[in-house]
């Protein structure tokens, strides 16, 4: 601000001999001639602040190969939409389980908390609860603009053991028991569902390797405007078949 007045000052005594202001219009001009240096310098930063492709450079190495500047671009507002879009899916779904436990808790205390323990006791108990706090906690944590970064580092393998894995290996041992029991606890059946069973399992555990091996977490960009963890992966097309078979 003391920088400003002494420019001004110095306007002020230049002016009439340089500009030919009269002593009248004195201050005027030199004001407009001040306003106009602030304006100049205001549009210099501004200029300075604009993204440039040097500036860009380091997000344009994280691009594949062959894809511009202005193709990033739109793949990044595509991540955007798909982002919303993600977690609208997982907050309808937590809402929607846990409107289901409030609804049916009474009938669950008395059918299956009231009963004694026994294996699908357990299976079902886990499925219920241990699915619905995973829903809740991915919901969190995509939602979250500040989610810690060592949290970060670990969450592909959480996603892909301590998540997913966790509830098939729960949900598809209950399913199985159900097949078993409807066809009669035939040992044949029995036989056939369970090396399924444990080749979904060896299928699970082998893609979430591979994914939490290929993605990348980088520490969150100041501003950066999508919430969860900052991650990147090049995930080839021979291991992106197998997941979405397995899913």
């Amino acid at each position: 601000m003391s920088l400003r007045r002494h420019r001004f000052a110095w306007l002020l005594s230049l002016l009439p001999e340089k500009h030919g202001c009269s002593s009248v219009c004195k201050a005027s001009c030199s004001m407009a001639m001040l306003n106009s240096m602030i304006q100049r310098q205001k549009h210099h930063q501004a200029q300075a602040q604009k993204p440039t492709i040097s500036s860009l450079s380091p997000l344009a190495s994280l691009l594949p190969p062959g894809v511009s500047i202005l193709q990033g671009l739109q793949l990044f507002f595509q991540v955007i939409q798909d982002t919303f879009t993600t977690n609208l899916v997982a907050s309808a779904a937590v809402t929607w389980i846990g409107y289901d436990i409030c609804l049916t808790f009474a009938d669950e205390v008395e059918l299956i908390w009231k009963a004694r323990w026994t294996l699908p006791k357990f299976l079902y108990i886990a499925v219920r609860y241990y699915g619905f706090a995973a829903a809740l906690f991915y919901f969190v944590v995509n939602t979250s603009t500040d989610a810690p970064f060592q949290l970060c580092r670990g969450w592909a393998y959480y996603e892909a053991f301590g998540a997913t894995a966790v509830i098939v290996l729960l949900s598809e041992a209950l399913f199985l028991l159900r097949i078993w029991i409807a066809y009669g606890r035939n040992q044949k059946i029995l036989a056939f569902v369970l090396v399924c069973y444990v080749a979904e399992i060896a299928s699970s555990l082998a893609v979430g390797i591979v994914e939490g091996r290929t993605l990348t977490v980088l520490p969150r960009p100041p501003g950066f405007p999508l919430p969860g963890c900052f991650t990147f992966a090049m995930v080839p097309l021979k291991h992106t078949l197998p997941a979405c078979l397995r899913l």
